[in-house]
């Protein structure tokens, strides 16, 4: 009898970056040339919800919101995706560099640590002053 191979969350969570992580916009990428092509050959037309997908899968982050800070400043994934969720959650009258400058600092920090007392980015004010 061969032994089972140990499964558990570390293993999970290595697979996910070894592999995942990398593959997914290279996959997503592909998936949206093939539908292209297709798209072309049948005369549809297909928007790009695919291809957005895929630069936001490239970049590690869940809307063009938390893209726009990543590129734009060189924020952290996890500190632009916490301050893009707070910008949609609350009521928007300006984009979301417009939302992150109005944040006054402890508001910012709180947002940024979020419930699970995240550390916070040497660098954050630095960047909230070069928006200022």
């Amino acid at each position: 009898m061969t032994p089972k191979p140990k499964k558990n969350l570390g293993n999970i969570v290595k697979v996910i970056y070894a592999r995942v992580q990398y593959l997914l916009p290279w996959a997503l990428f592909g998936v949206n040339e093939l539908l292209s092509y297709e798209a072309k050959r049948r005369h549809i037309k297909v928007l790009n919800g695919v291809q957005d997908l895929s630069v936001l899968a490239a970049e590690g982050v869940p809307s063009f919101d938390a893209l726009q800070l990543v590129l734009s400043l060189g924020m952290e994934r996890v500190d632009a995706t916490r301050i893009a969720g707070a910008y949609r959650r609350e009521a928007k009258t300006t984009e979301v560099l417009g939302f992150f400058r109005g944040l006054d600092w402890n508001r910012l920090v709180g947002i940024v640590r979020g419930i699970d007392r995240r550390r916070l980015d040497p660098d954050l004010s630095a960047k909230c002053e070069a928006v200022r």
